[in-house]
């Protein structure tokens, strides 16, 4: 997986005014692995925006169609996203991290998330490692962040190697 497929995958959309994030086609929610809506399309139309959603007058979501669209649960997570009083445009972030700010080390973990269970991470000669790695050298970072990846990583390919071993998935 190319470096920036990866940063792509890891990205949300933070609610500001709603006018940029498409309700159903856009990663929104902050809610783990998917962050898209999963409640199915309804009265709104597939390219509704999250706008749509909001209140103009009072800055706050419309408590009546979030009940009315969505599935409790996501009603539910779609209150608790909280509106500016001063809207502000969308913006996006990273997912990985609770700040929402992108770093080296959330990235590789992330990238290693996405390497197929089947699939090994510790070839030296995979396309996707070396790519990771060529883009970890690219980066302007101090060396001992690069250092920290590196013993990151071969930690991680080893604890990959000893489970996949166990569930049968490398011989």
């Amino acid at each position: 997986m190319a470096t920036q497929d990866v940063v792509q995958k890891g990205l949300r959309w933070q609610v500001g005014n709603g006018r940029s994030i498409g309700i159903w086609k856009d990663k929104w929610l902050p809610t783990p692995f998917s962050y898209k809506v999963t409640s199915l399309l309804s009265t709104f139309h597939e390219d509704a925006q999250v706008v749509e959603l909001i209140d103009s007058n009072s800055g706050t979501w419309k408590h009546d169609i979030l009940n009315q669209v969505f599935l409790p649960h996501e009603a539910e997570i779609i209150d608790g996203i909280a509106l500016s009083s001063n809207p502000q445009e969308d913006k996006q972030i990273w997912a990985p991290t609770i700040s929402g700010l992108f770093n080296v080390r959330s990235d590789y973990w992330f990238a290693m998330e996405e390497v197929p269970k089947g699939g090994t991470a510790s070839a030296s000669n995979d396309s996707n490692q070396r790519k990771f790695w060529k883009y970890l050298c690219s980066m302007n970072i101090p060396h001992k962040s690069a250092s920290f990846c590196v013993e990151s990583m071969q930690r991680h390919t080893a604890y990959k190697r000893k489970t996949q071993k166990e569930e049968g998935y490398v011989g």
